[in-house]
């Protein structure tokens, strides 16, 4: 533990600070309230990652009352936050701050952390339990792997904005992840690298809208076996380079891909054999894919519905392959609907009806 004497002055104002909860802000005085940039990390003013641990911990105790809270604006932390298997004592939002070293939250439980804006190498947090939000987000740059694997968040997890990055693995990796509310990817959010939900299960939404993932050749995202309480929204220009995977997964309210553009040329594009959607599936508005997408036994209860989808296969593979499948309230393929390649519904069971109006179906060679 640092002794009293070892504290700079900087370090002794966020002292103070965590006892009454106040931000200490650190923004340079022209400094705006835009995004902090990488190239602006090495003009901050340095705060070490181990006293931040200390105040967060409880090691370092106030002279009197309790700690409120740990939030700091603008600082450099040095060497490593390390929390691993802590219990945080009080909540924790570091907002546009820029980390020399991983950040280490394996298998620690508090009530809410936030790092909205801020530029980290990696986040190790597989095993993490909060009560309340995780949020990563606003800004948020990651140049490694993310690892929430297997961890438990109380409220909600956002990644609104955030930017991940992992050139040698999975920009995400949140198998077994469990959420009890939301779980929110867009308004900005990219990823390159693969992000894996595998097993995960949101009890409320999971919005990837306006997302772009870039996985070229391998999966943008892998999501076998995921369950989400609420809907799955992939809409409003949702972007993915490389193949969607939704294998046995289960969605409770309606699936949305409208307005998506999913491209994996010569491969599966959207691989959601035996998927189960308690609402409509919506692929429309100019859905568009380059590559095979695959619905075999997938169970639909209300509608799924193609209208306005550009569809175009790679050679040797089909533009939808949706054998054994079901939709219980109608299959729609309309206005200007096109596939530029075969369109194969084997043993599909449509409940309602269906309807190819105004399609354009091509099948070069087939």
């Amino acid at each position: 533990m640092l002794s009293d004497d070892e504290l700079t002055e900087l370090e002794r104002r966020l002292v103070e600070a965590a006892w009454t909860g106040e931000m200490l802000d650190l923004r340079a005085g022209d400094a705006g309230d835009g995004p902090v940039q990488p190239a602006d990390c090495a003009n901050m003013q340095p705060l070490r990652g181990e006293l931040v641990a200390e105040l967060l911990t409880g090691l370092r105790k106030p002279r009197s009352g309790q700690l409120q809270a740990v939030k700091i604006r603008s600082a450099r932390i040095t060497g490593i936050l390390d929390l691993e298997a802590a219990t945080v004592a009080c909540p924790l939002l570091l907002r546009e701050c820029c980390f020399d070293q991983p950040i280490n939250l394996k298998e620690a439980q508090a009530a809410s952390i936030r790092f909205p804006g801020c530029h980290v190498p990696s986040v190790a947090a597989y095993h993490l339990h909060t009560e309340g939000n995780l949020e990563l987000d606003e800004g948020f740059t990651a140049s490694g792997n993310v690892n929430l694997e297997s961890a438990h968040i109380g409220g909600s997890l956002g990644f609104d904005g955030a930017h991940l990055t992992n050139p040698s693995g999975p920009a995400l990796t949140a198998n077994q992840l469990t959420v009890e509310e939301n779980m929110s990817c867009g308004a900005g959010f990219t990823a390159e690298g693969e992000v894996q939900l595998n097993g995960a299960h949101i009890g409320g939404q999971l919005r990837f809208s306006g997302a772009r993932l870039a996985n070229r050749d391998k999966s943008a995202l892998s999501a076998t076996m995921l369950t989400v309480g609420q809907g799955a929204y992939f809409s409003d220009g949702f972007n993915a380079q490389g193949e969607v995977e939704l294998l046995d997964a289960r969605i409770g309210g309606q699936l949305d891909f409208s307005g998506a553009t999913l491209t994996n040329p010569g491969k599966n594009v959207l691989s959601a054999d035996r998927l189960t959607v308690d609402g409509n599936l919506s692929c429309q508005a100019g859905f568009t894919t380059e590559g095979q997408v695959q619905l075999i036994g997938a169970h639909v209860s209300g509608q799924l519905n193609f209208d306005g989808a550009h569809l175009k296969a790679s050679p040797r593979m089909r533009a939808l392959l949706a054998d054994g499948a079901t939709a219980g309230q109608g299959l729609f393929f309309l206005k200007k609907f096109t596939a530029d390649g075969e369109v194969r519904l084997s043993g599909a069971r449509i409940g309602g009806q269906l309807y190819f109006s105004a399609a354009t179906l091509t099948n070069p060679g087939g």
